[in-house]
């Protein structure tokens, strides 16, 4: 006789997810780079918490993403930047070990990390530990490594901070001294 255990409301969380490979041609990617980014701004401003998670074919551009830093790859940068942003999203493996070096791809010559597991700011907390295991994947000649994260949800959800904006309220009695 098993019964389904009864959740506290307060501890489940309002996730949306998506798991994206975009493309790497330049008109294309940029469409759907604005099409990922619109989606991400409308789940959290929905005060949803956002996770995407995938290979995005993009990467930031320093000595700690990426094995040959150049000029050629700054759309790149600026796509993940402008999504990080917007979107206000935290990428787990750079925010939980800053100087870290992070590769999940690689060929003969270069390096790179283009997978990445982004979740909403309001519930970055929940990270407790992110992994990149490139043994498995290179011991059966596969390209990117496994990543793995580990999200703390014990606790309650967090709402989203609200805006920014300060909302004046008048007393209305107090109209006709004002005009």
């Amino acid at each position: 006789n098993s019964t389904t255990p009864k959740l506290d409301p307060s501890s489940q969380i309002n996730l949306r997810t998506a798991s994206h490979i975009l493309p790497q041609s330049k008109p294309q990617a940029r469409a759907e780079w604005t099409e990922l980014t619109d989606y991400a701004v409308h789940l959290g401003v929905k005060t949803n918490t956002v996770l995407i998670v995938g290979d995005l074919n993009a990467s930031m551009n320093t000595p700690n993403t990426r094995r040959f830093p150049s000029q050629s790859k700054q759309l790149q940068e600026r796509l993940l930047s402008s999504l990080l942003n917007a979107g206000r999203l935290v990428d787990a493996f750079p925010s939980l070990y800053p100087n870290s070096h992070y590769c999940t791809w690689w060929s003969t010559e270069t390096w790179t990390s283009p997978d990445h597991f982004l979740i909403s700011e309001h519930q970055a907390h929940r990270l407790k530990s992110a992994q990149i295991d490139l043994t498995t994947p290179r011991k059966y000649d596969l390209d990117h490594a496994i990543f793995s994260v580990i999200l703390d949800i014990s606790e309650p959800t967090r709402p989203p901070p609200t805006s920014k904006f300060i909302r004046v309220k008048f007393v209305k009695s107090m109209i006709p001294k004002y005009q």
